[in-house]
């Protein structure tokens, strides 16, 4: 998994060479953090990018203690898209729904403002001849479709058409997060 702070790098270069050819990626995480634009009214752009980097911390902290090969990059202010090696659809929906649950319990505090935060997960499984654009245009139809749902909801690719996904309720412990205001 890249760490957070390696974020942004060019996500079509660790698509094309993240991955040796014959360990191609086989299934795609996108992680959208709902209703983004209001932390960043509320808290400024500043403190918003501290929130997105404690978001990633926590997220490939999960991501780390169930997918062992996978790699993962900041693809759009507040999107972050998981590269799963050697793992279907259905388990890395699993781990989006680990990761979602997650955030639903825990409380997120910047400099004494307390923020709760939900995100919405979308899951394809990825072709041997998909380009990292069929990828992201796949995962994209597939968040409307969670979008229309409400959000911070899970949706997948499945049978051509993207269907919300109903996995169980995963116990979550509820935790705090403190976000560093220090690097804002």
């Amino acid at each position: 998994l890249v760490a957070p702070e390696l974020f942004g790098w060019a996500h079509e270069a660790l698509f094309a060479g993240g991955f040796q050819e014959t360990s191609r990626p086989t299934a795609a995480l996108l992680i959208t953090v709902d209703r983004f634009g209001k932390v960043n009214q509320r808290l400024g752009a500043r403190a918003g990018d501290q929130v997105l980097k404690a978001v990633a911390r926590f997220a490939a902290k999960l991501a780390t203690a169930q997918c062992e090969t996978s790699l993962a990059t900041r693809i759009a202010g507040s999107e972050f898209l998981i590269l799963a090696n050697e793992a279907t659809a259905e388990e890395l929906t699993a781990l989006g729904e680990l990761i979602r649950q997650s955030f639903e319990a825990a409380g997120f505090s910047y400099q004494g403002t307390d923020l709760s935060l939900s995100l919405t997960m979308s899951v394809i499984a990825i072709s041997a001849d998909a380009s990292l654009n069929d990828v992201i245009s796949r995962l994209n139809a597939v968040k409307e479709v969670a979008f229309r749902a409400g959000r911070n909801c899970s949706a997948r690719w499945e049978n051509g058409s993207a269907v919300l996904a109903f996995p169980p309720v995963i116990p979550a412990q509820g935790k705090l997060i403190i976000i560093d205001a220090a690097a804002a």
